[in-house]
């Protein structure tokens, strides 16, 4: 095996194992491994990949599709961070908005065969399906008192966050997994349903998987979360119409599949939890729709509320000043519920066209140029999300989406690299 083999398998190993523990890292590495150098790790990880692999190419690297965008939105971030006047607080920041995007340039660089890809989808889906086993029988079963116990901040007997509840269920945990929060958790589940949507027919067994995600994914009660998936299953369905084509029977065993696993779900909610679950989705929906929660008033007045702030201050409002994670240090945050109009007091209308800028030639990519793969649906998930939810400082969310990005460039490459072998 040459040198270059083994840099390229210890880089498949590197991506397996951030795969398989960024979406734990908030109840593994900040819970109950205490310390701040274990924190580090996913950024430490991504970093000698980065260097390795260039080191490994003759200190050359492809940019891809967006290398030039994620470049110019890294010297934004480093722009706003040097001159900040908290730069502590914006350098934490900048840490969380620029080093997952690393992701992409390591899998685009990494040559990893197609075969090798999808074994990391299958272990990408297996690892969300687990999560969202553990998530329901921990919010469920040991609930919030759990968590209490391992360590995560709290207020008596409770959870300290009421992003854990919702309203009229206090003490009733939404599923949060082994991640930082129920909206994050959501959108995990998401991205997941789709990837795992793309490979139903590859395995019987995924039929199954299928509908444990949808429960994780109710369950977390993130109507975020919910409606992006929706939205991103349309687009990808859109997009894979013709390949995408159910026998008969087929049809008639997803169906019957997916009658036993929501009769099985309500039994068991009836009898072991007295029809709890079934109360939170009435409760969460009749409020949505009626907009009696306090939640989705605020999120759809965010919508436009804060535009005067933001056209009034086109340079932003300071970095290190904005955002929840600013609020845990700071009492004079300046909130808002939109992940867009953060990143826009973070950086200004300029610096936040920038940094959504991949993930909106993406999705446009996809959408009109019925490109196939994966990542335009799911980024358009994550999209809605950010349009709603003050999200974007999350480090699993950008990584899985620059990781899907990235994984979607290499496998057209690839496929394109059999197509023209054969031609050959």
């Amino acid at each position: 095996m040459s040198w270059q083999k083994k840099k390229i398998s210890l880089v498949e190993i590197s991506i397996i194992l951030l795969v398989v523990f960024v979406p734990m890292h908030k109840m593994l590495f900040d819970i109950i491994i205490k310390g701040n150098l274990d924190n580090l790790w996913r950024d430490i990880l991504l970093i000698v990949c980065f260097v390795g692999l260039i080191f490994v190419n003759n200190k050359k690297i492809r940019l891809g599709r967006y290398g030039i965008s994620i470049a110019l939105m890294w010297g934004v971030v480093l722009i706003y961070t040097v001159t900040s006047d908290r730069v502590d607080m914006a350098f934490n920041l900048a840490r969380t908005y620029l080093i997952p995007t690393l992701i992409y340039f390591i899998i685009i660089n990494s040559n990893i065969s197609q075969e090798r890809l999808k074994k990391i989808e299958d272990i990408f889906i297996l690892v969300a399906t687990a999560l969202s086993i553990f998530g329901m029988f921990q919010a469920f079963v040991l609930g919030d008192e759990f968590l209490v116990q391992l360590g995560y901040n709290s207020n008596g007997n409770h959870l300290a966050s009421n992003a854990f509840y919702i309203g009229g269920f206090y003490g009733n945990q939404r599923v949060t997994s082994t991640l930082a929060a129920p909206n994050i958790c959501g959108i995990y589940f998401g991205i997941a349903i789709i990837v795992l949507y793309s490979k139903l027919k590859e395995k019987k067994v995924y039929k199954y998987f299928m509908i444990i995600l949808i429960l994780g994914l109710i369950t977390t009660f993130s109507r975020s979360a919910i409606l992006g998936t929706i939205f991103a299953f349309l687009i990808y369905y859109k997009n894979n119409r013709k390949q995408i084509k159910h026998t008969r029977k087929e049809i008639i065993n997803i169906i019957a599949i997916i009658l036993v696993g929501i009769s099985i779900a309500l039994i068991l909610d009836k009898f072991l939890l007295d029809n709890l679950i079934t109360r939170m989705i009435q409760r969460s929906f009749t409020s949505t729709v009626t907009m009696t929660d306090a939640s989705a008033q605020k999120h759809l007045s965010d919508l436009w509320e804060p535009l005067n702030i933001i056209f009034t201050n086109p340079l932003g409002l300071g970095f290190g000043h904005n955002g929840p994670i600013v609020l845990a240090q700071y009492k004079d945050a300046n909130l808002v519920e939109s992940s867009i109009y953060l990143l826009a007091y973070d950086f200004g209308i300029i610096g936040m066209i920038i940094y959504v800028f991949p993930y909106i030639a993406e999705i446009f990519r996809g959408v009109f140029t019925n490109n196939k793969a994966v990542s335009p649906a799911m980024l358009s998930l994550v999209m809605i999300t950010y349009l709603l939810l003050p999200n974007v400082e999350t480090f699993e969310i950008i990584f899985f989406a620059y990781f899907f990005m990235g994984l979607s460039e290499l496998k057209e490459k690839n496929e394109n690299g059999e197509k023209n072998e054969k031609n050959y």
